[in-house]
């Protein structure tokens, strides 16, 4: 298996092992316990049941569910609560003796839903005495596997088994449900696509019409795939809610509540990225003044050499080792002009960062703006870096099947510009937003959300490092050596290698917004 294979055979194998260190059930509540605690034994008869949760959880869907004795399926007459974590139910007439299961749903603040379930047996009919209720009310650090299926287990009569209750808990996600990750997959992957592109044309790309509008189309694209999981993530949230209530009730409830409003943000931005870009093209400079301090230090050089005057100290370089010539536009080269026409397109990008800031932890973790603001600026930088290096790939790949000069050299200047203030952003950002998350250091391994934070700082770090490699080595390199053609394909293929990364780190993250931490 050639190398490039052998590469990414391994991330994908890394991927995946982080993925099954999470459930996609997770959600930013938990359950923390209940009274009765799973598995107890406590006298009758039983008329309140307690559960605490680690933040505020609202029922949704099936709400909550007991199952008594004779295998009758029951609601609470009434569930109430006064801080939005501790939900007491009342059970009238009281719970008879047998084995009983209880069984709940309930949603985060970021209307990311979970369920689960627990079981315990009322051994008399008789009064409970505290001794008792203080026995029976223990601390759980969550939701128990359900015990094992035996005859003691089985309601009596033609009423559900105990352990089919129990366990509908634990699996009964719609099919629907269980795309979400995919769809925030996809709904990231466009977002980071769309305005990766955008900023990748404006300032990188110098090529043929049919380049150019090769990148916009990933632009429209990537607006596309935002509507499309915006949509499915919706659907997906009042099939969660709906239960029994009526869907008509669900799906006013998700589309007034702030999980509602990131997604119609989303769609809005997503239809105009789709089709905001306009085609308008102009023919680019005959030579870029990207970096015109070492054009002007070259200058100077020149002429203090010429005159037999003491030249200053040597600048700082951008990029180490001297290099002999600035890169430049072939003739005849085109560039995207951004006019007013492209103005929807524009207009997408604050939209479709904002949005960010009413969905996953920003919704349940810290202060709303500051983490918001926050995820934006995360979110833009990784566009900027993530989208642009796709787009460099699928450009250079392009002309290497097309048989053409890669001219790898002058795309990479441009972009590793831009790519290293956006990898700055993503690094403080990011770094801001976990300490925001995580409460303690032990989190990072002890939660769903810290094992994936750390999977993706792996992804991540990998993939700087291949940049740096680019920035440091091949570019200077190239320079040198006038666009040497096998560096170029070298540069082509580490390119290839941090997109494939990048995306993968993109996956995880589809993962993190539901994750537990």
């Amino acid at each position: 298996m050639p190398l490039p294979r052998k590469t990414a055979a391994g991330i994908a194998s890394t991927v995946i092992f982080l993925l099954l260190l999470t459930s996609p059930a997770s959600a930013h509540t938990d359950f923390e316990s209940s009274y009765p605690a799973d598995g107890a034994s406590l006298d009758g008869p039983l008329d309140e049941i307690t559960l605490v949760f680690t933040t505020e959880a609202e029922p949704v869907g099936d709400e909550f569910q007991i199952l008594d004795s004779s295998g009758e399926l029951l609601a609470p007459t009434s569930a109430s609560t006064t801080d939005g974590r501790t939900w007491t139910l009342l059970i009238d007439p009281p719970l008879p003796a047998g084995p009983t299961g209880v069984r709940w749903m309930v949603k985060a603040p970021d209307a990311h839903p979970i369920d689960g379930s627990f079981s315990f047996t009322i051994v008399t009919s008789g009064d409970p005495t505290p001794n008792a209720r203080t026995a029976a009310q223990t601390q759980t650090d969550g939701p128990q596997d359900p015990p094992a299926a035996s005859d003691t287990t089985r309601a009596a009569g033609a009423g559900l088994a105990l352990d089919e209750f129990l366990v509908t808990a634990d699996s009964g996600q719609s099919s629907l449900t269980k795309l979400v990750p995919m769809a925030r997959f996809l709904g990231f992957g466009g977002v980071l696509l769309g305005l990766g592109s955008i900023t990748f044309a404006v300032v990188v790309l110098r090529g043929t019409k049919g380049e150019i509008w090769h990148v916009l189309f990933w632009t429209r694209r990537g607006g596309v795939l935002v509507v499309l999981s915006a949509i499915l993530e919706f659907v997906a949230q009042v099939s969660s809610e709906s239960g029994q209530a009526s869907t008509l009730s669900s799906t006013f409830s998700v589309a007034t509540s702030t999980f509602g409003l990131a997604i119609a943000m989303r769609i809005v931005g997503g239809i105009a990225l789709a089709i905001g870009a306009d085609f308008s093209l102009w023919t680019a400079p005959a030579s870029p003044d990207l970096l015109p301090h070492r054009q002007q230090g070259a200058q100077r050089q020149l002429i203090a050499a010429s005159s037999g005057a003491a030249q200053p100290p040597a600048e700082v370089d951008f990029f180490p080792n001297s290099l002999e010539k600035e890169p430049s536009v072939g003739r005849g080269e085109l560039m995207w002009r951004a006019t007013a026409d492209s103005t929807l397109a524009f207009a997408s990008v604050p939209i479709l960062l904002i949005s960010y800031a009413f969905d996953g932890h920003t919704v349940t973790e810290g202060d709303r703006w500051v983490t918001g603001a926050l995820n934006a600026f995360h979110v833009g930088g990784a566009a900027v870096w993530v989208g642009g290096i796709v787009m460099l790939t699928s450009t250079l790949t392009r002309r290497k099947r097309a048989g053409h000069d890669l001219r790898a050299l002058e795309m990479a200047i441009r972009f590793s510009v831009v790519a290293s203030a956006a990898l700055v952003i993503v690094g403080i950002a990011g770094a801001l937003l976990s300490l925001t998350i995580l409460d303690t250091v032990d989190e990072l391994w002890t939660t769903p959300w810290g094992r994936l934070l750390l999977g993706k700082v792996l992804l991540v770090g990998i993939a700087a490092t291949a940049g740096a490699y680019n920035h440091f080595e091949l570019i200077p390199r190239l320079n040198r050596t006038g666009g040497n053609t096998a560096l170029s394909e070298q540069l082509r293929v580490v390119v290839r290698l941090e997109a494939i990364l990048l995306l993968s780190a993109v996956l995880v993250t589809a993962f993190m917004v539901g994750a537990a931490s």
